[in-house]
């Protein structure tokens, strides 16, 4: 469904109707037509789409409902906003998934209470960083030592051309897990 925001005439449309989907870039709006795309099943499609199922029968049959309660409340206090700059309530669930997927990633278990915080405590700066392209390796220096109980979560991206701007989609994660 398309998210619309109204005014003398209709302003802003997001997502599809239908078979046409509405967007914007940096030239303005534009209307084009649904493409669904080939989904080829990679190992790596597979494994995030198990892990999603994973969490979400762990937080239906496996918590109880007081930590479901208190997942919702720390959700609660997370207000995002939508491709239209309206304000959405994140869902405990939402939270617990998302969590418990980078959780999943290392080969941790679940975390049935959730964090007493989502703030990072002590940001630190990376001071250094250097890649072995034979061993595959990243090695970054960080400024401090994080607190105890902080974990580390890297993204990054093959090299990229001159006109490309857009990574976003393109950060899988690559390590979530105590700094060593």
């Amino acid at each position: 469904m398309a998210k619309v925001t109204f005014g003398p005439i209709v302003a802003q449309a997001r997502n599809k109707v239908s078979t046409w989907v509405f967007s914007q870039n940096a030239r303005g709006p534009y209307v084009k037509g649904l493409v669904k795309p080939y989904q080829p099943n990679t190992a790596a499609q597979v494994n995030a789409r198990a892990s999603m199922k994973r969490a979400a029968q762990y937080w239906s049959q496996t918590l109880t409902a007081g930590q479901r309660a208190a997942w919702n409340a720390i959700a609660f206090g997370l207000i995002g906003r939508d491709k239209l700059g309206h304000k959405w309530t994140r869902l405990g669930k939402d939270l617990f998934t998302q969590l418990s997927r980078m959780l999943d990633t290392i080969g941790q278990g679940y975390q049935t209470s959730p964090p007493l915080s989502l703030e990072v405590s002590n940001p630190t700066a990376i001071t250094a960083a250097s890649a072995s392209a034979s061993t595959g390796l990243l090695y970054i220096t960080l400024a401090a030592s994080p607190a105890a109980g902080e974990i580390l979560l890297v993204r990054a991206t093959p090299p990229l051309g001159p006109a490309q701007n857009y990574i976003r989609q393109r950060l899988p994660i690559i390590h979530v897990g105590n700094p060593t």
